[in-house]
C-alpha cells in the first residue's frame, strides 16, 4: 500500500498512528516515505478523520513504542522458575511484560518458562477474519516488535509450543508442505540464542505444556493425574487455579496460569459476550514443589 489514497484512507481509519512520525510509519509499514509525508500534512489539519476507537494496540498507538525498558533480572534461583501465562502478541495486556519481571525479582526465579501462545497469528488462522484487523504482515510485524521487548528484559526462556503459536505450521502441512520448507519458531521470530521452543519442558520433576486441546478449572489436574507428575499449563485465559492430589506414595499439583492478553483487542472478539473474563496473572514455581499464582492488578 503505496498509493496516496491507500495511505490515507489507512489514516483515517486508524487516527491514533497520525501521532507517529513519517519516518516512523514509513518504515513500520514500508511505505514510500514521500508520499508518507504529503499525507500526513495534508491530514494534519483535517477535522474529519473518524473518531474510531483503534483496534488495537494502546502500546503500539497510543504509547511510544520504544519505552524504557526494566533490566533483566540474572541472578536468580535456578531452581525457581517464573512461568508467563499466554500474551498472544501483538495483543498483550499493557503493563503485563513489567508486572513478570517484578514477580519475577520477587520470587528469585532464575528460570523462565513461557507456557505458550507467545504470538497471536490472527490473521493466519482458519476461522473468519475481521476485514478491519491487520494484515497477516502487518500483525507480524507488530508481534515481532513485541517479542523484541520480551527478549530484552528476559534473555532465556523455554516457550511450550501453544496452538496459536503453531497456526502457519499447521497451514503449511494442509497445504502439502514438508518441513524442509519450514523455518524454525525461533528463526520465525528473530529470537535470542536464550529462546527455545518445544512442546513441553520438565524442571524439577514438574512439566511445562501449554495444554493445547483442554478446557475447565480441572484442566491441569487431570494431566497431572494421568502422568503422575506435577502440571503447570496455560490456554485456559479465564482460569488461574492450584489443584493438589495426594496418595499414598506422591503428591502432585495441576495449575493453571491464567493470561497476559487484552480482551478489548479485535483478535478476541469470539469471547466479547462471555461473562467469565481472562484472568491476567503470572505463576512461579519453587523448587519443583510449591506453586504460586500471582494476579495483576487491573
Amino acid at each position: 500500500m503505496n498509493s496516496e489514497d491507500g495511505i490515507k484512507d489507512f489514516l483515517r481509519k486508524r487516527a491514533g498512528y497520525l501521532k507517529w512520525s513519517a519516518r516512523k510509519l514509513a518504515d513500520y509499514f514500508k511505505w514510500d516515505i514521500e508520499t508518507t509525508v504529503k499525507v500526513l500534512e495534508s491530514l494534519k489539519d483535517t477535522p474529519k478523520l473518524e473518531k474510531k476507537k483503534p483496534l488495537y494496540v494502546k502500546r503500539v498507538q497510543n504509547k511510544p513504542v520504544k519505552k524504557q525498558l526494566p533490566k533483566p533480572y540474572l541472578k536468580g534461583d535456578k531452581h525457581n522458575v517464573l512461568v508467563i501465562a499466554d500474551t498472544h502478541e501483538p495483543f498483550s495486556r499493557e503493563g503485563y511484560l513489567e508486572f513478570c519481571r517484578k514477580i519475577q525479582e520477587k520470587y528469585n526465579c532464575g528460570r523462565v518458562v513461557h507456557i505458550g501462545d507467545e504470538v497471536d497469528n490472527c490473521a493466519v488462522s482458519q476461522y473468519s477474519k475481521d476485514p478491519d484487523g491487520f494484515s497477516a504482515g502487518t500483525e507480524a510485524a507488530m508481534a515481532l516488535d513485541g517479542m523484541q521487548r520480551w527478549y530484552e528484559v528476559f534473555p532465556e526462556a523455554l516457550v511450550c509450543i501453544g496452538n496459536h503459536s503453531a497456526r502457519m505450521f499447521r497451514m503449511a502441512h494442509e497445504a502439502g508442505l514438508p518441513k524442509r520448507f519450514l523455518k524454525s519458531y525461533e528463526e520465525i521470530w528473530n529470537a535470542p540464542r536464550g529462546w527455545k521452543w518445544s512442546e513441553s519442558w520438565d524442571i524439577d520433576g514438574v512439566h511445562y505444556t501449554h495444554g493445547t486441546g483442554t478446557s475447565g478449572p480441572n484442566a491441569a489436574m487431570k494431566i497431572a493425574l494421568q502422568r503422575r507428575q506435577s502440571v503447570v499449563i496455560g490456554h485456559i485465559h479465564s482460569e488461574a487455579t492450584i489443584q493438589y492430589n495426594v496418595s499414598n506414595v506422591d503428591r502432585v499439583f495441576g495449575m493453571i496460569v491464567g493470561s497476559g492478553v487484552d480482551d478489548s483487542a479485535y483478535a478476541f472478539n469470539y469471547a466479547k459476550d462471555t461473562i467469565k473474563k481472562s484472568v491476567i496473572s503470572c505463576a512461579v514455581v519453587l523448587e519443583g514443589r510449591l506453586p504460586i499464582i500471582e494476579l495483576m492488578e487491573l
